[in-house]
Parts: structure tokens; C-alpha cells; sequence
């Protein structure tokens, strides 16, 4: 190692990754950079040859790789791994990346401590990844799996509020993360607390490019059971990050915790009645009508050609229906949204009478945040809940919306409810 130590170290997690840590350990050590670095790399006992692995490359490369090899699984003990990597750490800045994630521009850290150096007010940078499963490779935030940024810098509300990063590409400053916060043992979900604590004292920065996979391992990660624990993961995190954030986003957390309610709700019904899989079919069919050549056929058309294979017969309205229920067919408000809103509500709790999905009152509120929510980039508060009330109240008497469309457009305005 360089005597002045390493400027980055890259902190390595695996757990039985024997089929992927190879790649992950090559694209560590094909960075080229003008400063020296270190790769931390634990291994939580593993029941394969991942330790074995681990070692050889630490064997062939011993200057730069640390290998942190446990007999005993730390995670099954309370004791998370970066918790025992991150105080080891001698960088100023510390990279992450899993071990069956693995790294492809050999340039990435380069790019990434450029863009830090240059703005000092950065705590930390991220990029784009591929996801990958079965071979084929989607962007991470392609606007279905993770939202894409809107700027170049995201600050802690983003963070807070749900902006999804693949962590495998993220490079932070270790100073902005020490003290190690004791709520980070407490949270379900490592990243999404750890961006929320480093962004308290700065921003990061989003550089458009993909340096990194993200393996998705089989077993079916869109499946109905994976949603659904991702979902109970997130309701656990939420409180954890409105402690940390000592209640600042509060009123917004409350939004999106009722939204996770209702898609919770949702998909116990969807099980209950053997409905398996309709996230995963949601998905699925919104990549793929992108991806059709010559013609794209309209998202809910594309969902009522394929609900039967799940047993289920549905007509356009009524796919569009439960798109809309599941979150994917909102879009800025205008004149003739607010009609199309109104029209599908009815629908939808038409269909919810007929079919018993939710709960009126769990439906009831979780479409109120949605709407509030899709409505958000509206900058007054009292035209952007008259919005919502409108929408809600089937109260369309078109002066109204007139006028509400009319201040919201304009940014401004009173509205009586």
C-alpha cells in the first residue's frame, strides 16, 4: 500500500456470492486511477467457496485487497457488515459495491473522485447501473424499477422521499458518515439511511452514465413475495428515517407510508385470491411495450392481453384501472387528465364494490396521497389540495377545475374547498 495510504476504499459485503465475486473482485482491481486505493472485502462465513476465493486474490494482490474473513455469521448476531468495515476504512472517500454486483468502466472511480474533488460542498456521487437477469440488462433507473433523478445534485429530502440509487456505484466521503450513527443497526435497509445521514451535510452528485451491474439473482425478484417483503421493508424504514431526520419530512413520509399501506393491502388481497404475481406482470409489461418495434401498444391494452394468463379476464378500463391503482399511470395534471382521473376513480371503485380488492378506507386514503403526490410539483399547498379534493369529491363542475388548473399552472392562488 502507499505510504500516504489510499485515497478510496472500496468496501466489499459478500455472503455464498461464489458464482459472482470473481467479477466483482476483477472490476476492482482493473480500476485505473491516479491515486491509490484499498478493497475492504467481508465475508460473513459463507457456506461456499467464497471465502476460498476471497483469499486467493488477496494472496495476488496484497496491496491493495483486506480480506475479512469470519467464521462465524455476524449478521445472524445482530452485527451489520458495514458496521465493522466502514471504522477500517482509511480513505477519505469510501466506495460500495456488493459481491455479486460487479464493476464494468475501469474508469468509475476516477470519474467519481474528479466530480468530488471539483465541488467541495459534495458528500457523495453516484451513477446509473444495469440491472442484469438471465442475461439481459435493463437500466436500474429506467423509470420503472427506480425513478430517474430529475437534477444533477440530489440533497436529503430526495433521499428521504424515495430517489432510489444503485449502491454499487455510490462513492462518499467517509468524514460526512463518521461518527457511525447507532440508528444505522436499527434500520431494515442500510443504504437508504446512510444516504439520508450523509446528506445532512451536503449534497450528491449524479454523474448519467453506467459503471456497474447489479445481478439479479434467480428466485424471482419481481415475484408477488419479493413486492410484498419489499414493501414490509419499507414500512419499517420509514419511521427509522423520520428519527434520523428528526421529523422534518414527516408530513411527506406519512404520504408514502399510506401509499405502501394500500400496495400492501393490495397484494394481500391479490394472494388471498390466488391473483400471484400481478407486480411482476405490471412490470413486465411496461418494459416490454417499450421495447416492441414499430409499434407500442398502449399500456393498459398490453395489461389486458396478458392478465389472462393469471386467470384473470379484464377490459382496457379496467386495466387501466389497476394501473392506476398500482401507481403507474400518473401523469401531470391538465384539463383533460382531471377528466380521465374522475372517470377512472369511478371505475375503480366501482370495481372494488364488485371484486371486494381493499378496503374502502385503505383505498380511500392511499389514492388521496397518490393524488397529492402526483400533484406535488403544484407550488401552493391550498390549490394543490382543492386538486385533490376535486378529484376525490367527483365535484367537476368545470369552472372549478377551470379555475384550480388555471392557479395551479399559474403556481399560485387560493382555492376554497
Amino acid at each position: 500500500m502507499d505510504v500516504q495510504g489510499p485515497l478510496v476504499s472500496i468496501v466489499c459485503i459478500t455472503f455464498n456470492h461464489e458464482a459472482f465475486v470473481r467479477l466483482a473482485l476483477d472490476g476492482f482491481v482493473a480500476q485505473r486511477t491516479n491515486f491509490p486505493f484499498e478493497v475492504i472485502v467481508h465475508d460473513d462465513a459463507s457456506s461456499d467457496a467464497t471465502a476460498a476465493i476471497v483469499r486467493e486474490y488477496a494472496e495476488r494482490h496484497p496491496e491493495v485487497i483486506v480480506p475479512v474473513l469470519q467464521t462465524e455469521n455476524q449478521y445472524s448476531q445482530g452485527r451489520k457488515p458495514w458496521t465493522i468495515c466502514f471504522p477500517m476504512a482509511r480513505g477519505k472517500y469510501i466506495a460500495l459495491c456488493e459481491g455479486d454486483d460487479h464493476w464494468i468502466d475501469p474508469l468509475k472511480l476516477q470519474k467519481q473522485v474528479d466530480a468530488l474533488e471539483a465541488d467541495p460542498q459534495a458528500v457523495g456521487c453516484f451513477t446509473d447501473a444495469w440491472n442484469e437477469r438471465d442475461g439481459v440488462r435493463t437500466s436500474y433507473m429506467d423509470g420503472i424499477y427506480a425513478a430517474r433523478p430529475r437534477h444533477r445534485l440530489l440533497r436529503q429530502r430526495d433521499m428521504v422521499l424515495g430517489q432510489n440509487i444503485p449502491a454499487c456505484t455510490v462513492v462518499f466521503r467517509s468524514d460526512a458518515f463518521r461518527p457511525v450513527p447507532e440508528i444505522l443497526s436499527r434500520s431494515p435497509v442500510g443504504d437508504t439511511v446512510l444516504y439520508a445521514h450523509i446528506t445532512r451535510k451536503g449534497h450528491l452528485i449524479h454523474l448519467p452514465e453506467h459503471t456497474a451491474v447489479r445481478t439479479m439473482h434467480a428466485g424471482g425478484v419481481h415475484s408477488l413475495k419479493a413486492a410484498a417483503q419489499k414493501l414490509a421493508i419499507s414500512r419499517g424504514v420509514y419511521p427509522v428515517l423520520d428519527e434520523l431526520t428528526n421529523g422534518r419530512y414527516r408530513v411527506d413520509i406519512a404520504r408514502i407510508l399510506a401509499n405502501v399501506d394500500l400496495r400492501l393491502e393490495i397484494l394481500r388481497v391479490e394472494q388471498e385470491k390466488g391473483v400471484d404475481g400481478l407486480d411482476a406482470l405490471l412490470y413486465d409489461v411496461d418494459r416490454n411495450r417499450r421495447k416492441e418495434a414499430g409499434h407500442v401498444m398502449e399500456r393498459r391494452d398490453a395489461l389486458a392481453a396478458a392478465l389472462p394468463q393469471l386467470g384473470m379476464a379484464v377490459t382496457p378500463d379496467e386495466a387501466e384501472a389497476l394501473l392506476l391503482l398500482h401507481g403507474m399511470q400518473v401523469r401531470p395534471p391538465d384539463a383533460a387528465r382531471v377528466r380521465v382521473l374522475h372517470r377512472t376513480i369511478a371505475r375503480l371503485e366501482e370495481a372494488n364494490r364488485r371484486c371486494a380488492l381493499v378496503r374502502p378506507e385503505v383505498l380511500h386514503e392511499g389514492m388521496r396521497h397518490r393524488w397529492d403526490a402526483c400533484f406535488h410539483g403544484i407550488a401552493d399547498q391550498d390549490t394543490r389540495a382543492g386538486l385533490t379534493h376535486l378529484l376525490l369529491s367527483r365535484d367537476l363542475r368545470p369552472a372549478r377545475w377551470r379555475y384550480l388548473l388555471a392557479t395551479a399552472l399559474r403556481g399560485g392562488g387560493k382555492s376554497s374547498r
